[in-house]
């Protein structure tokens, strides 16, 4: 088989992966807070707290994620995480405690650290030369797509055969493709190195980095921009997808049906999947300033729609514009980061940009639940929530300001 055709199946395995395997672990989780919260008598604070471990088993995973790809080669660690979306979603279905749950948890967050857009990433860059940002951007645009079409789907058929029913269906569906997915995905073969290449690349590596070291930890963690600029981060992450994830209970809260409010869940993944697209066009023509204001006026707007959802048409425009939100937080948030570094610290510490976003995340999605079991309503979260939300994007303009002057 020719290389043209070896990067077609790639490609495709690639789309399959986010497609599919992120379409059905992530996208849809949210909808299960109420049926199963109701059916065993969780409080949905605690029964949130399973977000809180899949942040922190992912996050351990990125942190260690060059390491493992060095030491296993990206194909094992891709079938690793396609291997054990199934057999988390089999814990799930299996699962009738807080414990269970919880270990489902964390299970999924080393799935989702494994069969991630990091691991697209260096598949693509692997086997592209040119093209790349494209290629990578309609690639991961697979997984809004499947985030919609797998919320409307499970959402569905929650309702109709209940949570369980559709756990095992989660199930199904992820252990079906994860043979053919393991199959497309491969390393390019021309890339390979023999040993002794492996041994000049390290070298020349650490010559490299002798003569244009980094700034230490110390001074990175003095400049009061870099400070700013991770708490903002810390904010993006504890606001944004808390919000997006406590959603579908807020609308039955409100009185909409279940089955619309996954139609609503699904249709901002639908958004997505466009919106990062476009913002990637903003910020190569206009900068990371643009976008950020571009992410803040959406972000506005969105919430302002959200805590006026008296009718359906406030919500459709929640979810036009909250699609820009959460393209922020997943494409903008790097890219900011590597504004606020520069190209020398990126690699080093982008990690830790990411990992004060996922503890945002982590912190937040439970914290809301919570408050909603004290309060017995949303609706004061999410105006906590939507002004953190501004003040947010607001620190990471004015870090980016503060990092040039």
């Amino acid at each position: 088989m020719n290389r043209k055709n070896n990067m077609l199946i790639v490609s495709f395995g690639c789309f399959l992966m986010c497609f599919v395997v992120i379409g059905v672990s992530n996208s849809p989780l949210s909808l299960f807070i109420v049926p199963v919260t109701e059916f065993f008598g969780f409080s949905r604070g605690a029964f949130t707290l399973l977000f809180t471990l899949m942040s922190i088993s992912g996050l351990i995973v990125s942190l260690s994620f060059g390491a493992l790809v060095n030491k296993f080669g990206i194909r094992a660690l891709v079938s690793c995480g396609v291997l054990l979306a199934p057999i988390t979603f089999l814990v799930f279905y299996t699962a009738d405690s807080l414990t269970a749950f919880y270990a489902g948890g964390l299970l999924l967050g080393i799935v989702l650290g494994l069969a991630s857009i990091t691991s697209i990433s260096i598949i693509i860059y692997d086997w592209y030369d040119k093209g790349q940002g494209t290629m990578l951007g309609v690639i991961s645009a697979g997984s809004g797509l499947g985030g919609a079409l797998f919320s409307l789907i499970i959402g569905n058929y929650i309702k109709q055969n209940g949570f369980q029913a559709a756990f095992l269906l989660s199930f199904i569906i992820l252990a079906v493709i994860a043979l053919p997915l393991i199959l497309m995905i491969r390393s390019n073969p021309a890339h390979k190195k023999t040993p002794g290449q492996e041994i000049e690349r390290i070298v020349k590596e650490k010559k490299q980095e002798a003569a244009n070291p980094h700034h230490s930890s110390k001074s990175f963690i003095k400049k009061s921009s870099n400070l700013l600029a991770l708490f903002a981060v810390f904010l993006i992450g504890f606001v944004i997808q808390p919000i997006l994830v406590n959603t579908p209970a807020y609308l039955v809260e409100k009185g909409f049906d279940s089955v619309f409010a996954a139609g609503v869940s699904g249709s901002i993944f639908l958004v997505l999947a466009i919106a990062k697209i476009i913002l990637g066009i903003i910020h190569d023509k206009f900068g990371i300033k643009i976008s950020l204001f571009v992410g803040l006026g959406a972000f506005i707007i969105s919430t302002a729609s959200l805590l006026l959802a008296a009718n359906k048409t406030a919500l459709w425009i929640f979810v036009g514009f909250y699609g820009f939100v959460v393209a922020s937080y997943v494409i903008l948030v790097p890219l900011f980061a590597q504004a606020i570094l520069g190209k020398d610290d990126y690699n080093s510490y982008l990690g830790i940009f990411m990992g004060c976003m996922g503890a945002g995340t982590g912190i937040g999605i439970p914290l809301m639940s919570y408050t909603y079991d004290i309060l017995g309503s949303y609706s004061w979260s999410i105006i906590g929530f939507a002004a953190l939300g501004i003040i947010a994007f607001l620190l990471a303009i004015i870090s980016l300001i503060s990092s040039v002057a």
